[in-house]
């Protein structure tokens, strides 16, 4: 494909969904042809905010549309399904994370893509926050040495809500935040853990997994300890990683990178950088939405090269079978699954 406009199709017209409308509206990449919701009210209100030039309440309605690509932003258990009956017709897919339910349901997904001859990308949109970004530049410098360990939380303030509440809908805090605190560790490190150990306890009210605390062993020696949660009192999200010859961490929402290296003059000492998003365009609903444009990019240009998007839809299946194997461990009263 050239670089004309890319015809796109949004499924889902809730907060993220029109997030992701947005940004693609702002890449300047996409024709936004078409928005999809059961509710109505909400499709009508995305078409307008968004600016798309229809809207529609089922796939087989917005699917008869001339499209090239389809955004997926749907709850969590109508991601696989939506994401396959867009592949099977033809078009390329972004979908959100975590992609599926189960490592299983992904593959199916990644199968239909690939049998039908277009792209995956699943937004793990994190990879594109400042302050990883810069991490993972040092660590590949090897301003740090070989990683040895890696220490990482990631959590909510609150406890979830709406579909989030439900486990039959892929509610909880290991599929809602934990997918991107695991593919992060995946992507920093280049690696799949041989064996992941786990704790999860669930919210009495509603069965969702609360709080989770995992080990993943992985080939090279490197052991990296984790835990997320719904409800910690305070937004948390931090990765930092000890290496042979020094020590790096990176924070959000402060996009703050600290780091320590013998082998980089520069930080022998403990130095701090401040890695702040750019200022984006007036009434931008989020400061997350830098990183959006970015991600939503990205799926453009691997669409217009011919090429496999940066995060693939094997990506969203090696996090989802490493969270499958941290609720199996946790029934197993935390013994090692081996992968």
């Amino acid at each position: 494909m050239n670089d004309q406009e890319i015809k796109l199709g949004v499924v889902g017209a809730g907060r993220h969904g029109r997030d992701m409308g947005r940004a693609a509206r702002e890449s300047g990449r996409f024709d936004l042809v078409v928005c999809c919701d059961v509710v109505p009210e909400l499709a009508l209100q995305a078409k307008d905010w968004v600016g798309y030039g229809h809207s529609v309440t089922s796939m087989e309605k917005m699917l008869e549309f001339d499209l090239d690509a389809v955004l997926v932003a749907t709850s969590h258990d109508a991601l696989a399904e939506t994401a396959s009956q867009a592949a099977r017709a033809g078009n390329h897919v972004y979908v959100e994370k975590p992609l599926a339910l189960t490592a299983e349901q992904a593959a199916g997904v990644v199968a239909a893509t690939s049998e039908s001859g277009v792209n995956l990308m699943v937004g793990y949109c994190l990879r594109y926050l400042p302050s990883r970004v810069e991490m993972k530049r040092q660590i590949d410098s090897g301003a740090v040495g070989e990683m040895v360990g890696i220490t990482s939380g990631k959590a909510g303030s609150r406890y979830l809500t709406g579909p989030l509440a439900d486990p039959n809908r892929g509610g909880g805090a290991l599929l809602f935040v934990g997918s991107h605190q695991i593919d992060q560790l995946l992507w920093l490190t280049g690696e799949m853990p041989e064996t992941v150990a786990g704790k999860v306890t669930y919210v009495p009210e509603n069965g969702t997994d609360d709080t989770s605390w995992f080990t993943l062993e992985f080939p090279s020696g490197l052991v990296a300890q984790a835990f997320c949660s719904q409800n910690s009192g305070a937004v948390i999200d931090y990765v930092d990683v000890m290496g042979t010859h020094g020590k790096i961490r990176a924070d959000y929402p402060t996009n703050e990178v600290w780091i320590q290296s013998q082998v980089n003059a520069a930080y022998r000492d403990r130095t701090y950088i401040v890695k702040a998003p750019p200022i984006m365009p007036e009434n931008w609903p989020t400061p997350m939405s830098n990183i959006y444009v970015e991600e939503i990019v990205e799926f453009a240009d691997s669409i217009a090269e011919g090429r496999a998007p940066d995060i693939p839809g094997e990506a969203a299946v090696d996090v989802l079978r490493v969270i499958d194997a941290i609720k199996r461990s946790s029934d197993l009263e935390g013994e090692k699954i081996e992968l």
